[in-house]
């Protein structure tokens, strides 16, 4: 009983443990459609452009306050279940699938990077915006997590993403990302 205890309050203290605004249990629960995932996809396929100032200042993530150009691609493979994501940036590149798991009834997303970085995302819409949960393997071990609100404008054409966390020092912040559609 006391194990079952254990792992309980450790479940609830991860999903808990950036602050009420990242991690509450209510987001974790939250759950997606397969028609969510079509919907999302839909919203993120095509070629994409935008420069990003990143906050986050870990080495591995980006420069702190360094002005840095990236462009992904979001395209369908064959069957229309799975969809392929590139990015790449001055200093790195990632893959991704983005893909409906219909078990946990969430969309889900695998970022590797060419610097060792792995994330993995939950998906799910609330309302007017998509609800993003990344927990973040870096290279050297280190777990970390965000969250973010990801909004698209009503043409398609841009993407604001809107990521929130903390620092090791218990310090918030949020960066601002926004994508511009040159392709679809």
């Amino acid at each position: 009983m006391r194990i079952l205890l254990l792992l309980t309050l450790s479940v609830l203290c991860i999903g808990c443990s950036i602050s009420d605004k990242t991690f509450k249990p209510s987001l974790i629960k939250a759950e997606a459609t397969l028609d969510d995932f079509k919907d999302y996809c839909a919203g993120s396929q095509g070629k994409w452009q935008g420069t990003v100032t990143s906050v986050i200042s870990e080495k591995n993530v980006g420069q702190e306050g360094a002005l840095l150009k990236y462009e992904w691609e979001a395209r369908f493979a064959k069957g229309g279940r799975v969809m392929n994501q590139r990015v790449n940036g001055p200093n790195s590149s990632s893959e991704a699938l983005v893909f409906y798991d219909a078990g946990a009834k969430k969309i889900q997303i695998t970022y590797a990077s060419s610097k060792g970085i792995v994330n993995r995302h939950s998906i799910h819409r609330d309302e007017d915006k998509w609800i993003r949960l990344t927990r973040q393997a870096r290279p050297d071990g280190t777990i970390t997590s965000f969250y973010s609100e990801i909004r698209n404008s009503e043409d398609g054409k841009i993407k604001t993403i809107d990521i929130y966390g903390k620092h090791e020092n218990g310090e918030e912040w949020k960066q601002t990302n926004i994508w511009h559609r040159v392709e679809e």
